[in-house]
């Protein structure tokens, strides 16, 4: 008797065994987790001849185990391919452990395993939030536990530090020197300023210089932007009166030969004024044009050596020239297109006083005409005219005749 019923146990041991196998207690690689708390019951029924022995083993579902997932729903606790995590449940409270069934090994602590305290259950792995998975991160090779399981990949030729998508770097500016905060005290003397043109030209003629038989027309109204429509005559007189207020600021004594753009002064009568008025130095202002629009730059003009009409004042003429170019593009980044001495020009020939035409950019190239609308640039035309005159009459005093 007593050996049969140990034959008993012994077939029923090894039919539980092999359900428990089959229904996929151990843990597969390709397999789902059921939700939080699910337990998993085997009912089984053995018969034997003479008697019938019924055995229900109720297996309490351990934290992370994995097994075949009962029905179609979501999977919790997996990491799918794309590195993210599904959030998984843990246990509830007092869950039953798994039954001791003779000859059944018991399952292998360590694996979720949980002690009890206090009345509750507490893991004896690091606790994780309920969103976290229940599989334990295991790190990878060469990785430390602190690192996600699937780090970030950088794309081709992008270094590890890189964001996926890296802010484009901002474009380089152009550097220009800053404009000077005070304002210097040069001052002491008489200068006097033409916006050059005027709103309605004036075609009749009037010689070329003292004394020439050659003739030309009095005054024109001059080119006009061919970005911004803007007159030549307009800008000349915008920059002539900011001029005028640099340089009475720096202490300068200021004569303007015209302030508004309804006036009728031929060039002839605009040198003539600045002869008699007591001004020391006559800056002229204007703005250039060219049939080809890729002309750009900055230039001044004065009289020759050889002028037949008034070679004395040539060389302070070529100096305030020069003085005024260079502080000019110095501040504007202009490209520097130097100084023409030339004789062509009534409005330097009737001069008696040191000249210069200051040609302030191209109002034919539509970069450089868009560039003389703009405040900034204005202010640097207006400072670098001011800087030259400072230097100027610095020069004069180094060098007394």
């Amino acid at each position: 008797m007593f050996a049969h019923r140990r034959i008993q146990w012994i077939v029923a041991a090894g039919c539980c065994l092999a359900l428990l196998v089959g229904c996929g207690t151990a843990p597969k690689e390709d397999s789902g987790a059921y939700g939080e708390g699910e337990n998993i019951a085997i009912e089984d029924t053995l018969q034997q001849p003479d008697t019938e022995i019924s055995l229900e083993v109720s297996v309490s579902q351990p934290e992370a185990s994995v097994v075949p997932a009962p029905s179609s729903g979501p999977v919790q606790g997996l990491m799918p391919e794309d590195g993210t995590q599904s959030p998984a449940g843990t246990l509830p409270e007092g869950s039953a452990q798994p039954s001791e069934v003779p000859g059944i090994a018991s399952p292998t602590p360590g694996f979720g395993e949980q002690a009890s305290q206090g009345g509750g259950t507490q893991s004896t792995q690091t606790e994780f939030p309920s969103s976290e998975p229940l599989l334990p991160e295991v790190p990878l090779p060469g990785q430390s536990s602190s690192e996600p399981l699937l780090p970030e990949v950088p794309l081709p030729g992008q270094s590890s530090s890189d964001q996926l998508l890296p802010e484009a770097p901002l474009p380089e500016l152009s550097s220009l020197p800053p404009l000077q905060a005070e304002t210097p005290q040069t001052g002491g003397h008489i200068i006097a300023i033409d916006a050059g043109h005027q709103a309605k030209g004036n075609k009749e003629k009037e010689p070329l210089g003292p004394g020439s038989e050659e003739m030309k027309a009095k005054v024109s109204s001059g080119t006009r932007g061919v970005a911004t429509g803007i007159y030549e005559y307009e800008l000349n007189l915008t920059i002539a009166q900011a001029l005028q207020a640099e340089l009475e600021e720096r202490g300068y004594t200021i004569v303007m030969i015209r302030d508004s753009h309804d006036v009728d002064i031929s060039n002839k009568e605009r040198a003539e004024t600045a002869n008699t008025s007591g001004a020391e130095i006559f800056l002229r202002i204007h703005a250039n044009g060219s049939e080809k629009s890729s002309v750009h730059g900055t230039l001044t003009i004065c009289n020759t050596a050889s002028s037949p009409y008034n070679p004395g004042i040539h060389d302070e003429s070529l100096r305030l020239s020069q003085e005024v170019l260079s502080h000019m593009v110095a501040l504007m980044g202009s490209k520097d297109r130097g100084v023409w001495e030339t004789d062509t020009m009534s409005g330097i020939n009737w001069c008696t006083i040191p000249v210069t035409i200051i040609e302030m950019g191209y109002m034919s190239n539509e970069e450089e005409d868009k560039l003389m609308q703009t405040a900034d640039y204005q202010e640097r035309i207006v400072q670098g005219i001011a800087d030259g005159v400072d230097a100027f009459f610095a020069g004069a005093l180094d060098n007394p005749e």
